[in-house]
């Protein structure tokens, strides 16, 4: 689908939704840059969802995951009935399972737990549409890109807030295998 007619269609979804200048450009990057697995954070109406599934469908391949919080309500039409009317909906997955993003965070992370402690990265393009309180840079694959709509004022403070939040959910023997491996990374080196 080309950028017009995904422009047509996002126009004719009530607000809140992406701009068509800011889909643009997200649209643009996505037909460039060709990543294949992309994840959203709000999904609203599901606007940015339909440029970013109509770049995938132009480019013949990728999926996105668009995650929205239980705590908001789809509105009519929903974000699944805006990507079925478009012929998109085979494009994106839409996530509605945890009443925070955070939540959706902590599940991929321990999904992709490594026995090192890391986490193994997932999406080559993250899209945080709206004000977040934490970050995804741990879910990017190298080289991939995270990019953001909203207002980005304090997201240290927020990052350290929710990465306290996080811990306190991890299992225990995952905070202590964590931490030993801080531990080992702060000794100095016996060479």
């Amino acid at each position: 689908m080309d950028f017009d007619e995904a422009a047509r269609i996002v126009e004719g979804v009530p607000a809140p939704h992406i701009s068509a200048s800011q889909g643009r450009a997200l649209y643009q990057h996505i037909r460039e840059n060709r990543p294949e697995k992309l994840l959203e954070l709000g999904t609203a109406r599901g606007g940015s969802a339909v440029f970013i599934a109509a770049a995938l469908e132009a480019n013949g391949a990728g999926h996105l995951m668009s995650v929205d919080s239980t705590r908001w309500q789809w509105l009519d039409p929903t974000p699944r009935e805006v990507l079925e009317k478009a012929g998109l909906s085979s494009w994106v997955t839409l996530d509605k399972r945890f009443s925070t993003y955070t939540w959706f965070l902590k599940a991929e992370i321990e999904k992709r737990l490594e026995e090192a402690g890391s986490a193994r990265p997932e999406y080559d393009f993250i899209f945080l549409d709206g004000a977040k309180n934490w970050s995804a840079e741990s879910r990017r694959t190298k080289g991939g890109v995270l990019s953001g709509r909203n207002d980005a004022r304090g997201a240290r403070a927020r990052l350290r807030r929710v990465s306290r939040r996080v811990w306190r959910h991890l299992p225990p023997a995952t905070q202590r295998r964590i931490q030993g491996l801080q531990h080992t990374a702060a000794r100095p080196s016996q060479h």
